[in-house]
């Protein structure tokens, strides 16, 4: 009897590990061919995504899905043709999911709802409350802005103020996640203070630390919740820990590090002469050329044209969505969705930079 259990304590055991391992995710890449159109499927277990490079001699396609893992492979059940004398759209489907089209117009690869095709259009938002001179279409967000001594939340109008003197500059912010770092402006010089604003719980903290840093620096961008920043003067590279309410040195004599698409050292005066942005590669990837919005998505080499509207400037961009205004109104655009008018404010038409901040 003991041998018996035993036996099937292992059946069990072996059972639970084929089903484990088989399902665990695991990254693949495999082609394969449907309806005239030659289709690499693979899976990212970093992102968590599925990619399709799909095409045929005259058009390429770059797809992504969030679907759950499955060791089903070969998973794109169908692909859509939808065409007329300016357009080429292709729809996939994978299993019972359909992904966002897309379209060549012209030649040009486009989002669809700017195709023209009648399936996809967008009615902007024409209904807006006014907030003192801020016209808001969507208050699904928080808007904060600027106000010189600190920020203003526009929907409530509640003011979280820190400085004693005013700053019509704010060049030294830096928003990631819930938070906006901001530098203490009523320094001269150097700074050895950050303000932090937590949108979770709608507070401003102070936070003193031991090093003085110049005002002549810039934040380099953010990479696994740490946020880098480079005092030009000093030739000093910093990592910051807005959680911890920790900064520390990470440069050294031989160079200061720099992420795009991995780590890599690099001499200091690279970035004291030139102001070097860290790349994330997001699966999701914004661009602006000639003030027009293109999206890439990851492993693709395609750019997809977002917006028909001559872009000013990008406010905020993070995996999936990105802020961005044209004259004195401010956008927001994701993929599944597309554009969608937010804000107007006549004064944006002058003055807009580090000046907004938006939450989800």
């Amino acid at each position: 009897m003991k041998k018996f259990v035993v036996f099937l304590i292992l059946v069990f055991l072996l059972i639970f590990g084929f089903i484990y391992f088989s399902n665990k995710e695991k990254n693949y890449e495999l082609e394969y061919e449907l309806k005239d159109f030659s289709i690499s499927e693979s899976y990212d277990k970093d992102n968590k995504i599925y990619v399709f490079n799909i095409s045929n001699p005259d058009y390429a396609f770059t797809f992504v899905s969030e679907k759950k893992y499955t060791n089903a492979r070969k998973i794109v059940r169908d692909v859509e043709i939808f065409e007329d004398d300016n357009n080429y759209c292709v729809e996939l489907k994978i299993d019972d999911t359909t992904i966002m089209p897309q379209c060549y117009k012209d030649g040009q690869l486009v989002d669809p709802y700017i195709s023209g095709w009648d399936k996809f259009v967008l009615e902007d938002n024409t209904t807006s409350e006014e907030y003192g001179n801020v016209s808001i279409y969507d208050n699904n967000y928080t808007y904060l802005l600027w106000n010189n001594y600190g920020l203003t939340d526009v929907i409530s109008g509640e003011n979280f103020n820190f400085l004693e003197q005013e700053s019509y500059n704010n060049s030294l912010s830096y928003k990631m996640e819930d938070y906006i770092l901001m530098a203490d402006y009523d320094s001269t010089r150097t700074f050895s203070k950050f303000y932090i604003y937590n949108n979770s719980d709608k507070k401003i903290d102070e936070w003193e630390f031991e090093f003085d840093i110049s005002f002549d620096s810039y934040f380099m961008g953010n990479v696994e919740d740490k946020i880098y920043l480079f005092d030009k003067k000093n030739i000093v590279q910093y990592e910051i820990d807005i959680d911890k309410k920790e900064i520390s040195v990470v440069s050294t004599a031989d160079g200061a590090i720099f992420y795009d698409n991995g780590w890599e050292n690099l001499p200091k005066n690279q970035f004291a002469y030139t102001e070097k942005v860290m790349d994330n590669n997001y699966v999701y990837n914004y661009s602006l050329e000639d003030n027009h919005l293109y999206l890439s998505l990851v492993d693709s080499s395609n750019s997809m044209l977002v917006s028909n509207r001559e872009i000013d400037a990008i406010i905020y961009q993070d995996n999936e969505q990105i802020f961005y205004l044209s004259d004195d109104s401010l956008y927001n655009y994701d993929i599944v969705h597309g554009e969608h008018l937010l804000a107007s404010y006549f004064e944006w038409n002058f003055s807009y930079e580090d000046k907004i901040f938006i939450f989800n």
